[in-house]
């Protein structure tokens, strides 16, 4: 088994927020950076292997939806968590072709995404292992 340190990506407009999550992150042993828009986080994700996404759904330009469409196109296998402050119904199946890993609200408890970064690394081992 590997023992690098798993890699996150935050993707939220508010600097502030983001640069919280990544600290929190850290201190959990996780290798996390974060960028500010939805084409950051594509370049970011194209660029070098980041193990999991964890995306705000509204921000200016592409929303997380958005976002979780063009990943899923384009890395299958990687895990997305979504997060948003407001009341954000999920999109229909039409609107993406698959969903995220997770969902959730704003504000939440750092043991929160830390469990279900926990879930999203766990299946994405499973998945790994299945294509080996």
């Amino acid at each position: 088994m590997e023992s690098r340190r798993r890699r996150v990506l935050v993707v939220d407009d508010d600097p502030q927020f983001a640069d919280v999550i990544v600290e929190m992150l850290q201190a959990h042993g996780f290798e996390a950076s974060s960028v500010n828009d939805a084409d950051d986080a594509l370049r970011r994700v194209a660029e070098r292997q980041v193990d999991v996404v964890v995306s705000d759904v509204e921000m200016p330009g592409k929303s997380g939806f958005e976002l979780l469409k063009e990943l899923t196109r384009d890395s299958p296998e990687l895990p997305v968590i979504l997060m948003s402050a407001g009341v954000t119904p999920l999109p229909s199946a039409g609107q993406t072709k698959s969903s995220a890993f997770d969902f959730l609200a704003k504000p939440f408890a750092g043991d929160t995404l830390i469990e279900a970064l926990g879930r999203a690394l766990t299946g994405l081992e499973a998945s790994r292992e299945m294509h080996c």
